[in-house]
């Protein structure tokens, strides 16, 4: 079975204190709920305590109250427990529900401690609590048991955690009398992937609050087997990757977004870079022409449903302090093969995006087939990459994994080669769909550069690079390899794409 632990969040309302980012404990939380939803689809999530800083703080209740609701849209099931910090106050069980004294979830048992705080931040286990140890295969219980707690727990002398359980050499021992196999525990902040004497050891979640802001995977075998892998939410600061593909808040897809505080979480999390880009359709036309498709048959001809919101969006980017050569614009091509972008907005533009949002064959009433989308694409990113000189190609197939379909490996081929004669990037983007490794095993067997984007409409998003870091590793990929791998806004065309000379070198917002 799989297991998520997460530990110590110590959401606080006032700033940040030391390590600890307590105030960006309902966006960490959100985000790796969103992670492990997508990609990692546990068995069982715990939350193993310090859920709030200061559980006796008047505003404790409001807090856990907001992370009890992000915890909600978890598709696995939940549990969380109280840590020292949360047990200040008298209501974390208030508002969270209190474990059952045993829970059976894939084929493992998990028996939930909340054990009183002993001085040092260490903790004890009270003779009832062992007892109910003994009794954990009572009922003929015959798989794995494992014991979650918000202390480390594990043999004096077996590792450098300063914090364990002041009677631990008891509990470990009706521990391995029970057959009890795992302790899974949070509290100490580095965490530690397998602690212990090597028969009953403990797992500690690090803390979710301090940079990389990680949580664990756990597979749990049903003979008591056991892998560890970190999880981290931000990215690795040395890599230096550079987020492609940040929307606006004038997106009229965006949920919450923001550019002062999208650029300021792409810090936060590592990102060297943070590119902010609008769709061009979205600022020249209003939302019922752009999401009809209808802006494509006429492009910048038609007269319907225009609105002029580009100057806002540039200076939005202004404002937040964006790079020039950080700004980008993401742009179509009508159906006649013209981009829809204004000469005075190219020049404006620190890169181009290119798009194909919609195709004559994906429009509402018409039938979808492989062979009139692969003539279509064809011709519309001639219209993009050759003629219009877009740098990056966004999310290029993304009508076939919509729709579950491979993209045609010839076609895949002939836009690689597109791309190279055009010094243009295709970019790698799992927003809304699962991209085929086809094209990007192409891109790198051709010298093609690949753009890492999130597409963030929402700012949980933004820099959520690690799929396409696994992507690319599993191409054969390695961290020294990504310099030559990746692009970055000092590759743009902008000198051949503006008719002068190109900003080179790229300042980072």
């Amino acid at each position: 079975m799989k297991l998520i632990a997460i530990a110590d969040l110590h959401s606080r309302s006032t700033p940040a204190c030391g390590a600890r980012r307590s105030d960006l404990a309902d966006f960490l939380l959100a985000r790796a709920v969103s992670r492990i939803n997508r990609f990692l689809k546990p068995d069982l999530t715990v939350v193993l305590g310090d859920v709030v800083d200061d559980g006796g703080a008047a505003d404790a209740p409001e807090l856990l109250k907001r992370l009890k609701d992000v915890l909600g849209a978890l598709r696995s099931p939940w549990i969380a427990l109280p840590g020292n910090h949360d047990r200040i106050g008298p209501g974390f069980f208030d508002v969270f529900p209190r474990p059952p004294a045993a829970l059976d979830v894939a084929g493992v048992r998990f028996l939930a401690f909340s054990d009183p705080d002993e001085p040092g931040w260490n903790a004890r286990r009270e003779a009832a609590e062992v007892a109910r140890m003994r009794q954990a295969r009572g009922d003929g219980w015959r798989g794995p048991v494992v014991s979650l707690q918000h202390v480390p727990l594990f043999r004096p002398g077996a590792g450098d955690c300063p914090y364990n359980y002041l009677n631990a050499g008891e509990i470990l021992d009706t521990m391995g009398a029970a057959g009890i196999g795992l302790a899974v525990s949070g509290h100490f902040h580095p965490g530690c992937d397998i602690l212990g004497d090597g028969h009953t050891p403990c797992v500690v979640a690090p803390a979710l609050c301090e940079f990389p802001f990680g949580f664990l995977e756990i597979d749990i075998e049903a003979d008591g087997g056991l892998a560890v892998r970190r999880h981290s939410l931000a990215v690795p600061p040395e890599l230096g990757l550079f987020d492609c593909h940040v929307h606006s808040q004038l997106a009229y897809c965006s949920k919450n977004m923001n550019v002062v505080r999208a650029v300021a979480l792409g810090r936060d999390l590592g990102l060297g870079g943070t590119g902010v880009t609008e769709h061009s359709g979205q600022l020249y036309f209003d939302g019922k022409t752009f999401w009809s498709g209808g802006f494509l048959r006429d492009g910048l001809d038609g007269m319907g449903g225009r609105v002029d919101r580009a100057d806002s969006f540039f200076a939005l980017a202004q404002e937040a302090g964006v790079a020039p050569e950080c700004v980008a614009l993401e742009v179509d091509c009508d159906f006649q093969g013209r981009l829809v972008l204004r000469g005075a907005d190219r020049v404006r533009a620190g890169y181009l995006l290119g798009a194909t949002h919609w195709l004559p064959c994906t429009m509402e009433g018409v039938p979808f087939t492989v062979a009139a989308a692969s003539t279509q694409f064809l011709r519309l990113w001639k219209g993009l990459i050759e003629q219009g000189g877009i740098d990056v190609l966004a999310h290029p197939f993304r009508h076939f994994h919509r729709r579950e379909i491979a993209p045609p490996a010839d076609l895949s081929w002939k836009l690689v080669q597109m791309l190279k004669r055009a010094g243009a990037a295709a970019e790698l983007n799992f927003h809304t769909q699962q991209p085929h490794p086809l094209l990007f095993q192409q891109c790198l067997e051709a010298g093609v550069r690949i753009a890492v984007g999130s597409d963030s409409h929402e700012l949980i998003e933004v820099g959520e690079l690690h799929p396409h870091l696994d992507l690319l590793c599993g191409l054969g990929v390695s961290t020294r390899d990504l310099p030559h791998v990746l692009w970055r806004p000092e590759h743009a065309r902008r000198g051949r794409r503006a008719g002068g000379r190109g900003r080179r070198g790229s300042r980072q917002a």
